[in-house]
C-alpha cells in the first residue's frame, strides 16, 4: 500500500445501497418481530440500534433505501477484488491475574440484590508449619452499591488502552494514562451519546472509589500473598477535565482525563502477573448472567477439560438468589448457553448443556472444554485489528462516504480501518472534509493524510517507510 494508489477507476462512486434483508444477515441480528435492537417509527422507518441490549441510545442506522445511512453495508459481490475474511482474529488482552481470578465474584449482575451488600470470599492460607489462617477478600459499598458487569465492561476497556499506550510509549512516569471518554466509549463498544457519557463516568467512580479488602487473598508480584492489603481500590487516581476546560479547538476532541490502576495492580502488570482473556467474546455478550458464567467457566476450565454444576449451586455462585425454582434457572440457563455455545475461552472452546439431576430435582449444567493452544503459550502473536470487525466495515464506509470510488478502493479504505483506530479515520475524515473536497486525486490526498496523521499519532505506516519521510514530523 503505498501513497499512489491507482486512480484509473471511475470516480465519485459511492457506496452501494443496504437493503435490511442483507445487514440483518450480515450481523445475524433476528427479524423486526423479534429483535429488540430494531425499531420502527411513526414515519415506518426501520432502524437498527448500534447499543448493547443495556445501552439503549437514539444513535441508530436509518435503513430506508436512497439515504446515506442506508449505505453503511455493501451488497454482496459488488466488489471487483476478494473481500477481506469476515472473521478476524479475536482481539487478547491481559488484565491483572488476582482481579480476574476473582472477577466472578467482584463484578455481578445489576439485577442481583447482592449488589447493594457487602460482600465477601473466604478460603484458607496453608502456613510453612502446616497450620491455616483465615483469608478473604471483602467488597464494600460505595454510593450504596457494589461493581456489576457494566463495570466490569469498563475495567476491561480501560486495560485495552492501557495496553495500547503501553506499547505505544505513550503511558505517564507514574503508569497512568491520559484519555478521553469517547476513547473509553469506543474500547468498550459504546454508543457515543450523552448518557454512555455519564454512565462511564459513574462506572470509572465506582472503579477509582469502591474500597476492596484482601487478607492473605492478593498474591503480589513476587508470587507471595499479601498478609493485608486494605482499602485498595482497582484505580488509585481519576481526574476528569470538563469540556468548559479545554480551551483550543484541538483540545475539545483530545484526551482529558488522568486515570491509573492502583499500585498493586500496576505491579503485576508489569511484572506479568496477568490472565488472558478474550476481549472479543466478552464484548459480544450482550445478557449479564451469561457474561458473568462466561467469566466463571473461563477461571474453572483453565487447567480442566469439564464442569458440572446443579443450578441452583451455581446461582449461588453467581451471588444471584433471585430465582428459587428450577424451572425459572433452567429458563435462565437456556438463554445463558444459547449465547456461550461455541465461544472461545483463554483454553478453549465453549461446548454448555443442560442435564437433568440423578433424583430429578434439579437442572444441571455441564460444560465440556474443546481445548486449543492457550494463548499465553503461543510463539506467533495474534495480529491483533485496531479495530472491531464490525467497525472496521462501518469505518470504510464512512471513508467511502466522504472521499468516493467505494466500490473501487473499499479493500485499501477497510485496510485503513484494520491498521489504525477510529480516532485516526476520523480525524482523517475531518481534515480531508475542510481541504480535499477540491483535490483531482482525492484517494492519493486522502491517504496522504491518514500517512502523515499515523506518524504524528506515533504509528508506522502500513508498508515500511524511510526515516527521512516527508509525512514525519520534523525534528526542531
Amino acid at each position: 500500500m503505498d501513497d499512489t494508489s491507482n486512480e484509473t477507476t471511475k470516480k465519485g462512486a459511492q457506496p452501494p445501497k443496504l437493503l435490511l434483508s442483507d445487514f440483518l444477515n450480515r450481523f445475524q441480528i433476528p427479524d423486526a418481530g423479534v429483535s429488540p435492537h430494531v425499531k420502527t417509527s411513526a414515519k415506518g422507518e426501520r432502524t437498527v440500534s448500534k447499543d448493547t441490549p443495556e445501552e439503549n441510545s437514539q444513535t441508530s442506522l436509518t435503513l430506508i433505501s436512497g439515504t446515506k445511512r442506508s449505505e453503511k453495508k455493501r451488497l454482496t459481490g459488488q466488489s471487483d477484488k476478494p473481500a477481506l475474511p469476515s472473521k478476524l482474529p479475536d482481539e487478547i488482552i491481559r488484565p491483572e491475574l488476582n482481579i480476574e481470578k476473582h472477577a466472578d465474584f467482584i463484578f455481578i449482575p445489576a439485577h442481583s440484590k447482592k449488589v447493594r451488600e457487602p460482600r465477601r470470599r473466604t478460603g484458607l492460607l496453608t502456613l510453612p508449619d502446616g497450620s491455616t489462617e483465615e483469608a478473604y477478600l471483602d467488597i464494600q459499598l460505595y454510593k450504596g452499591k457494589t461493581p456489576t458487569t457494566t463495570t466490569r465492561r469498563i475495567y476491561l476497556a480501560l486495560q485495552r488502552l492501557w495496553e495500547e499506550k503501553e506499547r505505544e510509549g505513550n503511558l505517564l512516569p507514574d503508569g497512568g494514562m491520559v484519555v478521553s471518554t469517547c476513547e473509553i466509549m469506543r474500547s468498550a463498544m459504546f454508543t457515543i451519546a450523552g448518557n454512555n457519557n455519564k454512565l462511564i463516568h459513574e462506572e470509572i467512580k465506582m472503579l477509582r472509589s469502591c474500597p476492596f479488602e484482601w487478607i492473605n487473598f492478593f498474591i503480589g508480584n513476587d508470587g507471595k500473598k499479601y498478609q493485608v492489603l486494605s482499602t485498595a481500590n482497582i484505580l488509585d487516581k481519576y481526574e476528569q477535565v470538563s469540556r468548559k476546560h479545554r480551551k483550543t479547538v484541538e483540545e475539545q476532541y483530545q484526551a482529558a482525563h488522568i486515570v491509573r490502576f492502583g499500585e498493586h495492580i500496576l505491579n503485576n502488570l508489569r511484572a506479568n502477573k496477568t490472565k488472558p482473556v478474550n476481549y472479543t467474546a466478552v464484548l459480544s455478550i450482550q445478557g449479564e448472567i451469561a457474561l458473568v458464567l462466561y467469566t466463571r467457566l473461563d477461571i474453572i476450565l483453565a487447567n480442566k477439560e469439564t464442569y458440572a454444576r446443579t443450578s441452583k449451586g451455581l446461582f449461588e455462585d453467581l451471588q444471584i438468589d433471585e430465582y428459587p425454582y428450577p424451572s425459572e434457572r433452567k429458563r435462565i440457563l437456556e438463554k445463558a448457553i444459547k449465547e456461550l455455545d461455541g465461544r472461545c475461552i483463554s483454553t478453549g472452546i465453549l461446548k454448555p448443556r443442560l442435564e437433568r439431576t440423578a433424583d430429578g430435582l434439579d437442572w444441571k449444567l455441564v460444560v465440556h472444554k474443546i481445548p486449543v493452544i492457550p494463548f499465553n503459550a503461543r510463539t506467533t502473536p495474534v495480529r491483533v485489528p485496531a479495530n472491531m470487525s464490525e467497525m472496521i466495515e462501518i469505518l470504510g464506509i464512512d471513508i467511502g462516504e466522504a472521499v468516493g470510488e467505494y466500490s473501487q478502493k473499499q479493500r485499501l479504505y477497510e485496510t485503513f480501518a484494520i491498521h489504525y483506530p477510529d480516532n485516526f479515520i476520523y480525524q482523517a475524515i475531518a481534515e480531508f472534509r475542510a481541504e480535499g473536497k477540491n483535490a483531482v486525486h482525492k484517494v492519493k490526498f486522502f491517504t496522504a493524510i491518514m500517512h502523515r496523521i499515523a506518524h504524528q499519532r506515533g504509528k508506522e505506516w502500513i508498508k515500511p517507510c524511510p526515516s527521512d519521510c516527508k509525512y514525519r514530523p520534523k525534528k526542531n
